[in-house]
């Protein structure tokens, strides 16, 4: 599955806040879902992340935490709206520079449910 497949289903709600060029094109591989400040070290490459937030102290953290999924070579940020409402700008920010996709997961979307429609996708991918 591309993550453009994923922005698409209407499902999930998922909004679309920066996407460097090609990565809409780029096939989306594991999830997984932390809120660790550094996670990069958890990463193989080609991974959605979905964070909630909750690493986030101020601004500054949001160049930490996006510099680390860079390093790691995530495919994709996928920042939850449920504790702040909306994605705060800083990361937004941090996202441009690092050349990273990002993408808000709506408060009422539970990250199981983007993570099981992944998983379906890959496992029909797989059997196809």
């Amino acid at each position: 599955m591309l993550l453009a497949e994923l922005l698409e289903q209407p499902s999930l709600g998922l909004r679309l806040l920066h996407a460097p060029d090609g990565s809409l094109e780029r096939p989306v591989g594991r999830t997984i879902t932390i809120d660790l400040l550094e996670p990069g070290r958890y990463l193989n490459g080609g991974e959605l992340v979905l964070t909630g937030l909750v690493w986030r102290r101020g601004p500054e953290d949001s160049e930490t935490f996006v510099s680390s999924i860079a390093e790691g070579g995530a495919t994709c940020l996928l920042a939850g709206a449920a504790l702040l409402g909306a994605v705060p700008d800083d990361l937004v920010e941090a996202c441009h520079r690092h050349q990273v996709a990002l993408v808000e997961v709506p408060g009422d979307v539970a990250f199981a449910d983007v993570t099981e429609y992944v998983a379906a996708a890959g496992a029909a991918g797989a059997s196809a």
